[in-house]
């Protein structure tokens, strides 16, 4: 990669009228060593980058001639090779290691850009449960530990500092695909839980990642549908109701196949019953 940070630095240099000497002075360093990246003899050290790029009031970024809105651009151009791909998974037997090739050559560009990650474990997922599904428990034990991999890697400590520090603040590529690095985290910790529960058959370490996640109480969802006002209540009361209705069915289906007696069944269905009825019962004085 030629870098022109030397070029940079004697641009802003001049611009902001420093001389080679007093920007040394400030620094901490040698004119000369300033001469020789001007010349593209050589190159800052990494440490100092930051005083650079402090010292002219820039960000790194802009330092070493990163254009943050291409930068965007061209993960958003990505994504929607992914998601062209992911739309022909159900039709085209070849799209899903497709999209796993998309996502391994983005990320050969951006190594550390959480949304890639992120997507790159969702598709080992869907590629672990096609391999469980065909009977094949040698690929599929792969992929789930590469599923693995990736989820661990968002989670660990140094990639969640660098992770969030270069690639937190990309608001238009978080607003149009609905990505902050909270979520994809805790995308990461129910994957992880899910991965080891359904794939890898250790559920000690399958409960100790969902002991991670927060109580049910304190999700977004809940705590939105209280705090909002009028129309937007409505409509996120709506959701958590569509959206909950098919965990209760879930937990239903779950209790039902439980060892109860037939008494205690008829007792749980009974009560459910009174549930749903006094919900009807309010639906309807309301809508008088």
């Amino acid at each position: 990669m030629n870098l022109k940070i030397g070029e940079k630095i004697k641009q802003l240099r001049e611009k902001n009228n420093v001389t080679q000497n007093k920007m040394a002075e400030y620094l901490g360093i040698t004119e000369q060593a300033i001469s020789r990246w001007e010349n593209s003899a050589g190159y800052p050290d990494i440490e100092i980058l930051p005083a650079i790029a402090n010292f002219f009031n820039i960000t790194i970024d802009e330092l070493m001639c990163f254009d943050i809105t291409k930068k965007e651009e061209r993960i958003i151009e990505i994504l929607n090779h992914v998601s062209e791909s992911i739309n022909r998974e159900a039709t085209d037997k070849n799209a899903m290691d497709e999209t796993i090739e998309i996502l391994r050559k983005g990320l050969q560009e951006f190594p550390n850009n959480y949304i890639l990650l992120s997507r790159l474990a969702g598709s080992f997922w869907n590629k672990t449960w096609e391999m469980k599904n065909s009977g094949n428990d040698e690929e599929m034990r792969r992929y789930a530990n590469e599923t693995v991999q990736i989820y661990e890697l968002l989670l660990s400590d140094w990639e969640y500092a660098g992770i969030h520090y270069y690639y937190g603040s990309m608001p238009n590529l978080e607003h149009k695909y609905g990505y902050t690095y909270e979520s994809v985290r805790y995308d990461a910790i129910q994957g992880l839980a899910y991965t080891y529960f359904n794939f890898l058959d250790d559920t000690e370490k399958a409960v100790e990642w969902a002991n991670k996640l927060p109580n049910i109480d304190c999700t977004k969802e809940i705590i939105l549908a209280h705090v909002l006002k009028d129309e937007e209540k409505l409509i996120q009361v709506k959701w958590n109701i569509f959206r909950y209705s098919g965990e209760l069915k879930y937990y239903l289906n779950v209790l039902a196949e439980c060892e109860y007696s037939n008494s205690d069944m008829l007792e749980e269905i009974k009560r459910y019953k009174e549930i749903v009825a006094e919900l009807e019962k309010y639906a309807k004085e309301v809508l008088i």
